[in-house]
């Protein structure tokens, strides 16, 4: 255990020593006057040393410099430098790492550097991992240990900070992250990176809530590895609140390759067997859940298990709105259930290969998932904008024109800008209109989280975003197969 002592305290570990270094420290005041001229990484000339402390008997100096060195607090070396047409040799002196330590010792925080403090706490981290991994099988740790705890700590020092921004919320999120790296081809079997950053369904939506200045809770599963850290380092960048996520040690964050071609993509989820998808039931209590729809004006439930979704819109039904955007896969696999949180009257947001598998399903019209309890039915259609089905009656809401680069992320934009429309006052319809002509601007950049379009410009493409009234009986027609 003693090649550890200099982790817990940074001094050598025999008794002799420590007394021998701590005697040289305090055994004068100027000795703290020289620690106090050097910086870490910089390298100090010994005449340059001796000009700064002037007061001091160059013997002194020069006499405390070599005890420093004795103590390896500092290290010396030689440097050849010209001087006109001479050769001459001159003595340097830097800090080592011990020395470091004692440096920031004798500096109050407002003389140190954010370089300084920076360097000062990478070089503790070099430190501890280098002298755990040397010995790792003492300990019986990998290196992935060592990682994954640093990592998780950095995670949880996040959700505590965002844990003591308290109040109320405007909109609660459920839903996964994962990384998105966006591709084009190069070549017959090449692909060139074009993006890699952040993503996730329910994690664009919030972001996206956030940038529109809604006060926004994410709920979900976040893996303890890089990926997640850099996505937890997102959310509190945008603002988003982060203080009830769930964090997965040993878990891996989602990647999601997403290939441009024409305007359209192609994505391919990697998904394996320790992959951090959705919190377990069992995971987020009830009264977690009750406390925080007590506190927000409405709940949008995305990419979690069903068993949480039911969890979540049972407590939020009659409370505040809720909008369901069911997993394409919660469709495909487990459909019935999915079917039965229709009940708890959500507005349901489908895109149109959704709504096929409903259809493939035995419903016929929309109108049915009415009769179910829904609150209303959103179908957005990419290209043909989205369609509004209400009791008794149904609009068309088509975009305005564009040439899109990548519309990945349109449909998580639509969400949010619904949202935002509906709590700031504006009918379905018209939030719908909005959503659809943010939705279409958002295709014209790449990535799944397009900046939030100016006032001016999303003004002007909701004014040549089409409103139009149709019938019940025109939906299978707008739906197509």
């Amino acid at each position: 255990m003693e090649k550890y002592w200099p982790i817990v305290l940074p001094l050598p570990r025999d008794p002799y020593d420590r007394r021998k270094i701590l005697l040289t420290i305090f055994s004068s005041p100027i000795i703290v006057e020289v620690l106090r001229l050097f910086e870490p990484g910089k390298k100090l000339y010994q005449k340059d040393i001796i000009n700064s402390l002037r007061r001091h008997s160059n013997r002194t100096i020069i006499n405390y410099l070599k005890r420093l060195v004795e103590s390896e607090i500092l290290s010396e070396g030689i440097e050849k430098i010209r001087s006109g047409t001479k050769t001459v040799y001159v003595k340097y002196y830097t800090l080592t790492d011990l020395g470091v330590w004692f440096n920031m010792l004798f500096k109050s925080p407002s003389e140190l550097s954010a370089m300084e403090l920076k360097r000062a706490i990478l070089s503790l981290y070099d430190q501890v991992t280098r002298r755990i991994i040397s010995d790792r099988e003492t300990f019986s740790i990998t290196g992935e240990e060592v990682i994954r705890q640093i990592i998780m700590s950095a995670m949880e020092s996040y959700i505590a900070e965002s844990g003591k921004l308290n109040g109320e919320f405007d909109v609660i999120v459920l839903g996964s992250v994962a990384v998105d790296y966006f591709v084009e081809r190069s070549g017959s079997i090449h692909v060139k990176l074009l993006l890699e950053a952040p993503g996730g369904s329910g994690a664009n939506v919030a972001v996206n809530l956030a940038r529109l200045g809604r006060k926004t809770c994410f709920i979900g599963k976040m893996a303890c590895d890089y990926s997640g850290l850099k996505c937890i380092e997102s959310f509190i960048r945008e603002g988003v609140y982060v203080n009830n996520v769930i964090l997965d040690k040993w878990g891996a964050t989602v990647k999601v390759v997403i290939g441009l071609e024409g305007g359209r993509n192609t994505i391919t989820c990697l998904i394996s067997e320790n992959s951090t998808l959705s919190p377990l039931p069992g995971e987020i209590s009830e009264d977690t859940l009750r406390k925080l729809v007590s506190s927000t004006k409405a709940m949008y439930v995305g990419e979690v298990f069903n068993e949480v979704a039911e969890r979540a819109m049972r407590i939020a039904s009659g409370e505040v709105e809720v909008y369901y955007r069911p997993l394409i896969e919660a469709l495909r696999m487990r459909f019935a259930q999915t079917m039965n949180l229709i009940k708890y009257s959500p507005t349901i947001i489908l895109n149109k290969d959704k709504w096929l598998i409903v259809k493939d399903k035995g419903f016929d019209s929309p109108t049915q998932l009415l009769d179910m309890g829904a609150r209303r039915i959103i179908i957005t259609l990419g290209e043909e904008g989205a369609l509004v089905v209400e009791k008794d009656i149904a609009h068309h809401i088509k975009p305005p024109p564009v040439k899109p680069l990548d519309p990945t992320g349109a449909g998580d934009c639509f969400a949010a800008h619904l949202i935002h429309g509906v709590l700031d006052g504006k009918t379905v319809v018209e939030a719908t209109r909005r959503a659809v002509a943010a939705a279409s601007l958002s295709t014209l950049e790449i990535g799944g989280r397009a900046s939030v379009p100016k006032e001016e410009n999303l003004s002007v493409a909701v004014a040549k975003t089409c409103v139009l009234e149709v019938g019940l009986s025109d939906l299978d027609r707008i739906l197509g197969d």
